[in-house]
């Protein structure tokens, strides 16, 4: 997948989506799929009454690091990739003078 550099917001003019367009949803469910794929986060079901701002924090705060506890449990237990001494080695990265398309820089 290629990476783009922009040296600002406007040169951006074919990533950025209007609101209302259907494109943009799309891109927000892909978003949303992916992040929940990588990251599953769990809540307790139910509703729960607090009495404050500081017991409603509290409680999101504790569900919150057992969400991490479980994500760094289960990134524990995957199995860890080696680099293979006999492969090639990485190519360089893209730098300005040297765009990875061969395309002139700043140009996409």
């Amino acid at each position: 997948m290629p990476v783009f550099r922009y040296r600002d917001v406007s040169d951006m003019t074919e990533v950025w989506r209007e609101p209302g367009d259907p494109s943009l949803f799309r891109a927000i469910a892909r978003l949303w799929e992916m992040s929940a794929a990588l990251a599953r986060r769990r809540y307790p079901p139910g509703v729960y009454r607090v009495r404050d701002l500081e017991q409603s924090n509290r409680l999101s705060k504790q569900w919150s690091v057992r969400n991490v506890r479980e994500l760094h449990a289960s990134r524990a237990h995957a199995p860890r990739v080696t680099p293979d001494p006999a492969a090639e080695p990485m190519p360089e990265p893209a730098t300005p003078d040297r765009p990875e398309t061969g395309r002139e820089p700043g140009r996409r």
